[in-house]
């Protein structure tokens, strides 16, 4: 017999969370990424809003 059973899961395997994808955010004005806690795109100068999820 294997170490793992084949049986019913009670708890299911959440996805993945990648905080590097949740760390930007694309700039309104070029639609470059821009982290998440800058004040302003380095690409384009364009001011960030502060959104929050």
């Amino acid at each position: 017999m294997s170490k793992h059973s084949k049986g019913i899961h009670l708890f299911r395997r959440r996805r993945r969370d990648d905080l590097l994808e949740r760390s930007f955010v694309p700039c309104g004005g070029c639609s470059q990424p821009v982290y998440v806690f800058a004040e302003q795109c380095r690409s384009c100068g364009d001011a960030v809003e502060v959104r929050a999820s």
